[in-house]
């Protein structure tokens, strides 16, 4: 669960890796596709650019904080409590 959850939250944002598959195809392009059409002139639209992200960024929060404990047991599963001196 640990790295399901670790892998979904750095892969949600990946721009790079969806223009380079999607690019030909934006009827399947991700919320950070969309939000780039949003700076293509000389006026970007501040406001509008901020709540899409402040939008695509929620999903990722809300899975967080719902399996924060999961992630933190996997993370720290094969660490020693204490350590011997030898």
């Amino acid at each position: 669960m640990a790295v399901a959850l670790h892998d979904f939250m750095i892969a949600w944002n990946e721009y790079l890796f969806a223009l380079v598959f999607l690019v030909d195809r934006p009827d399947r392009w991700t919320v950070s596709l969309g939000l780039s059409l949003l700076a293509d002139g000389v006026e970007v639209p501040k406001t509008v650019l901020m709540a899409g992200s402040v939008i695509s960024t929620l999903p990722i929060v809300v899975l967080f904080f719902a399996g924060e404990r999961l992630l933190t047991e996997g993370f720290t599963s094969g660490a020693e409590k204490g350590w011997a001196s030898g």
